[in-house]
């Protein structure tokens, strides 16, 4: 028989275990932070590959065609802050011909023309090869206008369709969907597409493409002294039977054009798509201001609100803005409403990325200064003022 000990097993008190969970607490807490900063440096990390992907792509467009993609092409001489669908003027676009005529003569932005250099061979054929289509829904008859048998070309406003290949929403249709180098891992995921000015649930996206240093409508023009390295070009459309002019590949800006230097000159940025369907800014295949498009005219993550033409302000607070309707009419065209503007913006801390005209990408802080951030929006200023 073993002898029994005296010893009595003690067990912890409660408030030695209180003790233990208030330092494993205080652990947590002291390591979360650091946790965070890792996961979102990796993030900021992910969206500066997913840019340069996009700005190599860019130079390898230029280095096919000699010139990176234009901005947005517009065959007619509507104001370059005209890019709704074919009805935003209002009337009948089938019985109107003036008003049809505003909006029924645009090409292919940028973001759609360099799926062959991101290696996307079947969207690259399905934009280049099926632009008919693509203009003109299918071919159906009421894309036609009849007193002159034109031909609809107005990419955001078709291309949804099933017909269209579905291209630029939402919808699902013929099994497109908006692909995730588009979109910035830190950035939350939206779900709801731009509705307005008669685009249908337009798929959004986070890169955006510098439209120049001033307002939109003091920018957007490939001419403007304020112009960026992208921005609206014009060409002549023969509007009755050759829908594939549309489709310009390297007509946009040439790297001998811009004057300021390359290295100099913000080509790219991010943007905050906004969670809501009468919020256009990230709209991807839409070129208006803050749709797939910002300008330097206000620093990264300013605190003055966007000027947009479709926006709901207070949906998400890091990205204020005023909406400056777009009337429904030929009132449309007075040069007040290309006062609009929509700042670089990310939900990075401190800054956003961007890509350089060179193909860099770089970090560039909130508290840029504002010269030198508008001199940067740019490409043949004249101005060459340090980001750092």
């Amino acid at each position: 028989m073993l002898p029994q000990s005296n010893q009595i097993r003690r067990g912890f008190t409660l408030i030695e275990l209180l003790v233990v969970i208030a330092i494993i607490a205080i652990l947590i807490g002291l390591l979360l932070p650091a946790v965070q900063k890792v996961r979102e440096a990796a993030a900021r990390m992910k969206c500066q590959n997913n840019m340069k992907q996009v700005a190599l792509a860019m130079h390898n467009h230029h280095s096919t065609h000699d010139g990176f993609p234009p901005g947005l092409p517009q065959g007619s001489n509507v104001p370059v802050w005209v890019t709704g669908g074919i009805q935003c003027l209002g009337g009948s676009y089938l019985s109107d011909e003036t008003i049809f005529g505003y909006t029924s003569r645009m090409g292919a932005p940028w973001n759609s023309l360099i799926y062959a250099e991101m290696e996307q061979t079947t969207l690259a054929n399905m934009i280049g090869g099926r632009a008919q289509n693509f203009m003109t829904q299918g071919g159906a008859a009421w894309a036609r206008f009849p007193a002159t048998g034109e031909l609809s070309s107005n990419p955001p406003d078709w291309w949804e369709w099933v017909e269209c290949g579905g291209i630029g929403s939402n919808n699902r249709n013929a099994g497109w969907s908006l692909q995730s180098f588009w979109k910035c891992p830190s950035a939350p995921e939206v779900t709801a597409g731009m509705s307005r000015y008669s685009h249908e649930n337009l798929a959004k996206g986070n890169y955006v493409a510098c439209f120049g240093g001033d307002t939109y409508g003091n920018s957007a023009d490939a001419s403007s002294r304020f112009g960026g390295v992208f921005g609206i070009t014009r060409y002549t459309k023969n509007a009755q039977s050759d829908i594939n002019v549309t489709i310009r590949p390297g007509t946009g800006t040439k790297l001998t054009a811009i004057l300021d230097g390359s290295s100099n000159t913000v080509m790219m940025s991010e943007l905050i798509p906004v969670n809501a369907t009468r919020d256009g800014r990230g709209a991807w295949l839409w070129a208006g201001a803050g749709g797939s498009s910002f300008l330097t005219h206000t620093t990264p993550n300013s605190s003055t609100p966007d000027q947009v033409q479709a926006c709901s302000n207070g949906t998400q607070p890091r990205a204020p803005c005023t909406e400056l309707l777009h009337p429904a009419s030929t009132a449309g065209l007075s040069p007040q409403y290309g006062n609009l503007w929509a700042a670089a913006r990310s939900f990075h801390s401190g800054g956003v990325n961007a890509a350089m005209a060179d193909g860099s990408v770089r970090f560039v802080r909130d508290g840029v200064d504002p010269a030198a951030w508008k001199a940067a929006g740019t490409r043949s200023g004249g101005e060459v003022l340090a980001l750092d």
